[in-house]
């Protein structure tokens, strides 16, 4: 997942016409998953459209990530980002489990959990730390994953 985020922000630079199509997809995706879980499961009344709003002004993060990431790593001639929370813990082996695990945590991505929280709360009458601790759980397990699967993958 990290890669993927961090491949996401080299995209303008790469091809155009694969960010035009690899945002929105996401958003639709991101947006029918709250409209399914609020809308049908806990009876919300918001449309498609306000859920869809919600969500796509929540990624103008990662865009934000971009202007900050890329000067980063043209600078020290790296791929690897900046801003995940292995940058704070530079003991770590890089192929133990807790590196890649905390490797995998973004603090732009955790910026959109909570701008994402705070606007579907807002949206949906909802209080925003239930939103956003269900989020970060969410997040916390598929980083859980996907160190663990680097580390079975890697051979350390």
């Amino acid at each position: 997942y990290q890669r993927l985020q961090s491949m996401a922000g080299y995209l303008p630079f790469v091809s155009a016409a694969a960010e035009i199509v690899i945002i929105p997809l996401a958003s639709l995706v991101v947006a029918g998953i709250f409209i399914g879980v609020f809308n049908a499961l806990l009876g919300g009344t918001a449309s498609f459209k306000q859920v869809f709003a919600v969500v796509v002004h929540s990624w103008m993060l990662f865009s934000v990530q971009s202007v900050f990431v890329l000067p980063l790593d043209y600078a020290k001639q790296s791929l690897s980002s900046p801003t995940n929370l292995s940058v704070f813990l530079p003991f770590l082996d890089e192929g133990t489990f807790l590196a890649r695990f905390f490797g995998t945590l973004d603090l732009f991505t955790m910026w959109w959990i909570v701008n994402l929280a705070i606007g579907i709360g807002v949206l949906y009458k909802k209080r925003t730390t239930p939103i956003a601790t269900t989020l970060f759980v969410i997040y916390g397990v598929i980083a859980l994953i996907v160190a663990a699967v680097g580390v079975a993958f890697s051979g350390a």
